[in-house]
């Protein structure tokens, strides 16, 4: 997260059901906390969030709560509340968490609405199909016969699309912010539900010809399915740093953005460097941010020239809104590690300052929506190099802003709301990596590894690290080392061909990780084939073919690989 080095204020109510209560107080507290962020709230606007209705809807509920001294109740309607404003950084954070009488209320409540498991989850693969993911021993879903990799097909009668969207994610570790990260918590939830409950289940194992219908119950299983699917950060000031064999490339992973770090970094970064690595994977895919200086001394590393990273923006009541700080921004001192400014810079702004020693060699970065915040923003400053892809199946988490809390009463017993206070503005003054309304945003991959059952199969049975074994193939590309020429892959791949555009030919190079029959095919802009280059039974290995387009026009054709389920198509151009 974002921390803004400001006064905080933390919102803190008495719950009579767990420990005494002198007075009942919720509405003001909701009044105040809406207040608050109706005037506050740095992306209203950009995420077209609609106070009067917000406050319409839960209101009522929270005037009933207090009526009835149901603080089970009042907790439950700004969970809610809160949820329906689409930001990591908006959520209830309990001081004591579990032990405390707020984080009684808490786990209570998440106890009775998800402490079951029908004992699975699932995954969505990039043909549109759902597909299980997980399935625990001994569960309801496994004395059903639902098998890892089974397609579901319904739930409940529905199908399970539709099912899916009516997922609440309440009890997601953080406030989803884009389309594809609410699925991926969907996914997992659906799982989940009261103790006792039922589920109807239409599935389709591999190899089945029909699919079979059953009716699970949910079990208690200590949380074991939503565990094992983790969304959470790491909870250590993380970084490690190692040299990646066979390839030789060098390996950064960083989990938070600590200055206390920084000194660390600098150690790691510079045992890379004096390895002579031609490539560098800068794993980012579990990190939840933490300071903005920080993350632009890191980004510095890979720059050759000072470069512009953000503005900050908060609310001014004069003028009723949104300026640019007039405060003059906190940077780094790489020489002696303490903070400092430099009033050459506009104000308000924050500025990317390479050290003596860079990497200037490509470097393939990997997000994740486990990636928050200041943890974006490294991956955001990095994506904009030439030398610099991201790689991942989904972006990161799009909750960029600067956080604050906010207090109402003080007592030993509190809750806190995290909010967002600040905006992270572009050169131009426009929020950056923010989801918008339409719930896009967060830094989004340059490539994204196919999802597909061999894919997951890698994966989940066999521990592959598929993300970065195609770092590492990408790495191959913009270097033309091929360190993996001579290792039997470990996931199908299909690379670009090269050149391209091209004129009159081409090559493909393609990897098998296991044998079976493969095609190769070309098809025009219409989806008509024009030519078959493979059609044959291949072993696990590294493969080239050679396209001959001399008797075909210019124009773009798509070529797609085939071998067992595994499929992925690919843009080239003919330019004569």
């Amino acid at each position: 997260m974002k921390k803004l080095l400001l006064s905080f204020i933390v919102l803190v109510i008495i719950s009579s059901n767990i420990f005494p209560q002198a007075n009942k107080n919720f509405t003001a507290a909701f009044d105040s906390l809406h207040k608050k962020l109706s005037v506050n709230y740095a992306f209203t606007d950009w995420k077209n969030i609609n106070w009067a209705n917000l406050y319409s809807e839960f209101r009522p509920r929270v005037a009933a709560a207090e009526a009835q001294n149901d603080s089970a109740a009042f907790f439950l309607a700004i969970k809610e509340y809160l949820y329906r404003i689409h930001d990591g950084h908006v959520n209830i954070y309990i001081d004591g968490n579990d032990n405390s009488g707020w984080g009684k209320v808490g786990k209570r409540l998440r106890d009775q609405q998800i402490g079951g498991s029908y004992g699975f989850t699932l995954i969505k693969l990039d043909d549109g199909r759902f597909v299980v993911r997980l399935v625990t021993d001994s569960s309801a879903a496994d004395l059903a016969g639902i098998k890892f990799g089974a397609d579901v097909l319904e739930v409940n009668d529905m199908p399970v699309s539709t099912a899916l969207d009516s997922v609440p994610v309440i009890w997601a570790e953080t406030n989803p912010t884009t389309k594809e990260a609410k699925q991926l918590y969907q996914c997992r939830l659906i799982g989940r539900a009261p103790v006792g409950a039922t589920i109807k289940i239409k599935f389709k194992n591999r190899g089945d010809i029909n699919p079979s219908t059953q009716t699970l119950t949910a079990v208690y299983d200590n949380y074991a399915t939503y565990d094992l699917t983790t969304m959470s950060y790491k909870k250590d000031s993380s970084l490690f740093s190692e040299i990646l064999q066979p390839s030789g490339y060098g390996y950064l992973q960083l989990t938070i953005c600590d200055p206390s770090l920084i000194f660390n970094f600098i150690t790691a970064f510079e045992d890379l460097l004096n390895n002579n690595v031609k490539g560098i994977v800068f794993d980012l895919r579990i990190n939840r941010g933490g300071s903005d200086a920080f993350a632009a001394a890191i980004s510095g590393f890979f720059y050759t020239d000072t470069t512009f990273y953000e503005y900050w923006s908060f609310y001014d009541p004069v003028s009723g809104t949104f300026q640019i700080t007039k405060d003059t921004l906190d940077l780094i001192n790489l020489q002696n590690f303490t903070f400092y400014k430099n009033p050459k810079y506009p104000i308000g702004s924050i500025y990317i300052e390479p050290p003596i020693k860079t990497f200037k060699g490509p470097v393939v970065v990997m997000d994740s929506p486990r990636q928050v915040s200041s943890g974006e923003g490294i991956a955001m400053a990095l994506k904009r190099l030439p030398q610099c892809k991201v790689i991942s199946f989904y972006g990161s988490h799009g909750s960029f802003g600067i956080e604050d809390q906010f207090e109402l009463f003080s007592d030993k017993d509190s809750v806190s709301i995290m909010w967002a206070k600040g905006r992270s503005l572009d050169s131009n003054k426009v929020i950056q990596v923010d989801s918008d309304s339409s719930w896009t945003g967060g830094v989004t991959p340059d490539i994204r590894p196919p999802l597909n059952d061999q894919i997951i199969d890698q994966m989940y049975l066999q521990g592959v690290d598929v993300e970065l074994e195609y770092a590492i193939q990408q790495l191959d590309q913009m270097t033309g080392v091929k360190t993996s020429a001579n290792r039997t892959p470990v996931t199908y791949f299909l690379s670009q061909n090269y050149p391209n555009p091209f004129n009159p030919s081409t090559t493909i190079s393609y990897q098998l990780p296991a044998a079976g029959k493969v095609t190769l095919k070309v098809f025009d802009i219409l989806g008509r084939e024009i030519t078959t280059l493979v059609n044959e039974d291949k072993t696990a290995g590294n493969y080239k073919v050679n396209f001959n387009g001399s008797r075909l026009g210019s124009g773009v054709y798509f070529y797609q690989l085939r071998s067992g389920s595994y499929i992925e198509t690919k843009k080239l151009v003919l330019l004569k």
